[in-house]
């Protein structure tokens, strides 16, 4: 499996997190937690910080988990940024450059 998901634990935690089934359980790595914010936004922030979770990566126990969802692809890109620094271009950011003149889609 290996890519993004949104993890619903029991706790009511939802984790955002590459993933894993492996016996027993599901491997995350890189998890972050979904906060909300003021409003109707969320914030993503890094699960157990003080632990080594965030590099070595954790596994929970399948009975510990309510569901596993696909997140939309905002999200799914926004927990890339966090997790790996890379910022995920959207079809809009699209641009090269022939001789000295950038082009762009529009």
């Amino acid at each position: 499996m290996n890519e993004v998901k949104l993890v619903r634990l029991v706790s009511g935690e939802e984790v955002l997190a590459k993933i894993e089934n492996v016996d027993g359980g599901v491997s995350f790595d890189k998890p972050h937690l979904i906060i909300p914010t003021q409003g109707k936004g969320i914030a993503l922030m890094p699960w157990c910080p003080y632990s080594t979770i965030q590099e070595d990566g954790v596994t929970v126990p399948t009975e510990k988990i309510v569901f596993i969802a696909s997140p939309h692809a905002e999200l799914a890109k926004e927990y890339t940024t966090m997790a790996t620094g890379i910022e995920m271009p959207t079809a809009g950011d699209v641009a090269g450059v022939i001789g000295s003149q950038l082009l762009t889609e529009e």
